[in-house]
């Protein structure tokens, strides 16, 4: 089993959000946005924070409904379920409230399917009394589209963007994702710049490099063993056309000394 906690950049930037809306002075909100592209590591960070602080974190599906997200709330808090929508709201306000532990919201952009979803999240935060600290995690774009839903946008007293995967990153993934192996400096920046910026992709070209080095015997990997092997670089293929994919008709000499079309 590979371990999936290195003290990346954004593991960095999401344990000093969540400790800055912990300490945050009497009357400064405590809800913060961190935001980013789809596999630069935010549910990563997401999940060393959880440990960190002791903190809820629930990832919300794409399918997700009100009744679904707070069940799952209180099942991470061990609170049993009962009652209305209003009722379970309250349920978990009130725990929140005793305890202060930090709400982190991971995906949280499938809560902006309405405002009444979203609006879960501003009156868990209410009715705690604002005491503790509601962390919305999600696409980059979420930011933009928290703008318009103004009763949560003016709540939200920090944002923080995530970074893209660097060298140092990158170097801290390779003891991770591809031990014992000694990986030419000139090879990882390739895959960093391949990645253009995702630890997801990272993660999955050093995993290549690992077969790589299993499959000539070797624990050193650099560009000319390589080769021209393609890296992860979440391009998408170009268009195929009927030409291209049709075989090509080749001339072959056959017995009689005839050239004939062949395929």
């Amino acid at each position: 089993m590979i371990p999936s906690i290195a003290q990346l950049r954004n593991v960095t930037a999401m344990t000093i959000l969540v400790e800055q809306m912990i300490d945050a002075p009497l009357g400064q909100e405590r809800m913060a946005c961190f935001y980013g592209p789809s596999g630069w590591g935010k549910t990563s960070a997401v999940g060393v924070a959880e440990v960190t602080f002791d903190a809820i974190a629930i990832e919300v599906p794409e399918s997700v409904t009100k009744r679904f997200f707070l069940k799952k709330i209180c099942e991470i808090m061990s609170l049993t379920p009962r009652g209305s929508i209003p009722d379970l709201v309250e349920l978990i306000a009130a725990e929140l409230a005793r305890s202060t532990t930090p709400l982190i919201i991971d995906d949280a952009q499938y809560l902006l399917k309405s405002n009444d979803m979203i609006g879960l999240a501003r009156d868990i935060y209410n009715g705690a009394g604002r005491v503790a600290p509601v962390i919305l995690v999600g696409e980059e774009e979420l930011p933009r589209k928290l703008t318009a839903i103004e009763n949560i946008h003016n709540r939200v007293s920090a944002w923080e963007g995530a970074q893209p995967c660097e060298m140092s990153d990158a170097r801290q993934l390779a003891q991770i994702y591809a031990p014992g192996i000694e990986i030419e400096e000139a090879l990882l920046v390739e895959i960093v710049q391949a990645a253009d910026g995702s630890v997801r992709r990272v993660n999955n070209n050093l995993l290549a490099v690992c077969e790589v080095a299993r499959s000539n015997g070797t624990n050193q990997v650099d560009l000319t063993l390589w080769g021209k092997r393609s890296f992860f670089d979440g391009k998408v293929p170009p268009k195929r056309t009927v030409e291209n994919l049709r075989p090509k008709l080749q001339l072959a000499q056959t017995t009689r000394g005839k050239r004939v079309a062949t395929r």
